[in-house]
């Protein structure tokens, strides 16, 4: 099973590379509908070795996925590959595949380094399953809703430039990304929720944290109440378009710095 695990890890490494390659072909060049399609599905035969090597791993290592971070961070990347395969259906968003495919080969790589300490043992591990998964969900409409903003003040300011004649490929137009980062950050926010209120209660239980456990969890707050803010102020003031796509960049950007604790807890050698 090891071995299986080490193939089917290092198929979904390449399928990822290569969809990368094919989605940034596809941009730079004029598109063809084969050549979009041909991009999804190497994502897609990314996400399949990328679901069998997760799979595969937490069998031989005897691991639940939604109980480990190790595990959960690398779920979080079919989450998000997932959800853009699912989305682009009937939507001109093949552009967003540049930020798909490297996003998902990024954190199936960064799960390799984070560290797999087993959860202490006064905390429920059904509430824990719970959490994990609701923040990996989470995670993952999150970072998408992130890429759609990148993309939002990109074609706003190609437009502005009056550059979006030149023949590349076809970007998305500027209000499905506002909507599809808006659906996006709506599926987001509960799961998020459920994790910041599942997470308060795990550090009541522990008592007193460590400095990198205080700043993970300080970090959460401040994307939960962020992402909040954002659909908060859409719902109240109307405030859309660039206003909403620079507010989910910090959102991302406060997310980023939480996965980085994650993947150099290990190298600081804390295992908390």
């Amino acid at each position: 099973m090891e071995i299986l695990a080490t193939v089917a890890f290092s198929l979904g490494v390449i399928a990822y590379s290569v969809a990368t390659t094919l989605y940034f072909l596809e941009l730079v060049r004029s598109r063809t509908e084969m050549r979009s399609s041909l991009s999804s599905s190497v994502l897609g035969l990314g996400v399949g070795c990328h679901a069998v090597h997760l799979w595969v791993a937490s069998q031989f290592t005897h691991t639940c996925p939604v109980e480990s971070i190790q595990f959960a961070l690398s779920a979080a990347a079919l989450v998000a590959a997932i959800s853009f395969l699912v989305l682009r259906r009937g939507r001109e968003i093949d552009a967003l595949g540049v930020f798909v495919g490297p996003l998902s080969l990024t954190l199936l790589l960064a799960a390799q380094f984070v560290g797999a300490a087993p959860p202490p043992a006064e905390i429920s591990r059904l509430l824990l399953g719970l959490h994990i998964m609701a923040n990996l969900l989470g995670l993952g409409f999150v970072l998408l809703a992130g890429g759609s903003a990148v993309f939002y003040l990109v074609v706003e300011r190609r437009l502005k430039q009056k550059r979006m004649g030149q023949g590349k490929g076809r970007l998305p137009a500027l209000d499905v990304l506002d909507r599809l980062g808006h659906r996006l950050l709506l599926a987001g926010f509960p799961l998020l929720t459920f994790g910041v209120v599942s997470g308060a209660l795990f550090f009541a239980q522990l008592g007193e944290l460590s400095g990198l456990s205080f700043a993970r969890s300080i970090l959460g707050y401040v994307t939960w109440t962020l992402v909040g803010g954002v659909l908060l102020s859409r719902a109240l003031f109307g405030f859309r378009g660039r206003r909403s796509a620079y507010g989910t960049l910090w959102g991302v950007l406060c997310l980023t710095l939480l996965l980085l604790v994650y993947v150099l807890r290990p190298l600081l050698g804390v295992v908390a």
